[in-house]
């Protein structure tokens, strides 16, 4: 009995385990887990199938195992809906439900790019070790590539975007444009949408350099195999 006690306290373990941490955080963040919600700390946690949300004048930074870096924008919902960075399996399945977000690539964009994946309301966005960011409105969304390279697949076309380029959607219909011709600025979010091109926060994710927070990546991304599924 004792055995058997100690196999069914360890299967959570096994299935829920971290898969990154809190590096930053600016203002409130809240974690939806198993029916409960947890308001986030610097250093908290982030375990497979968690989703997270951010309120406004908020942002919140994401370390994940294999060190790709994961910036979410005020209001914002985004769900890690799978991650396994091991010595035999490496793969990253997330969503972004709405609002921004930026992401720097680490190790499994170099040993498995084509198993890195985010996914918005229109479109499946695939990597090939790089840093990218999207938008996503009730009617607008916008995914633009910052380094690398990237694609992006809709229900009727795919994308391949070189840094400097972007997708927006708007009207039912996608276009390709230039990140400078759409603007990252004044003119870098549709005017029907509800973020904020001139909050300091918006701003700052995107001027910043890539660890906005301070150096969260000291030393190099740690091996496959140390964190198992």
């Amino acid at each position: 009995m004792k055995n058997l006690l100690i196999t069914l306290l360890s299967v959570p373990i096994i299935l829920w385990g971290s898969i990154g941490q809190v590096a930053a955080l600016k203002g409130e963040a809240t974690v939806h887990r198993s029916g409960k919600n947890i308001l986030l700390k610097n250093g908290a946690d982030i375990l497979k199938k968690d989703r997270v949300t951010t309120a406004k004048n908020s942002r919140v930074q994401i370390l994940l195992k294999d060190r790709t870096i994961i910036t979410i924008g005020e209001k914002s919902d985004y769900v890690f809906n799978d991650y396994v960075f091991g010595k035999n399996r490496a793969k990253a399945d997330m969503q972004a439900r709405h609002g921004f977000f930026r992401i720097i690539t680490g190790k499994i964009s170099k040993i498995a790019p084509q198993r890195f994946m985010v996914k918005t309301k229109s479109a499946t966005i695939g990597i090939r070790g790089t840093h990218f960011y999207g938008i996503v409105g009730d009617e607008y969304e916008q995914i633009g590539c910052l380094g690398g390279m990237i694609s992006v697949k809709t229900p009727d076309r795919l994308f391949l975007l070189e840094a400097g380029k972007m997708v927006v959607w708007q009207n039912g219909n996608w276009k390709a444009m230039s990140i400078k011709a759409g603007g990252r600025g004044k003119k870098m979010l549709s005017p029907a949408s509800d973020f904020d091109p001139h909050n300091d926060i918006m701003r700052d994710i995107f001027n910043d350099d890539p660890d906005a927070f301070g150096n969260v990546l000291n030393g190099e991304p740690d091996e496959p195999g140390e964190y198992g599924e």
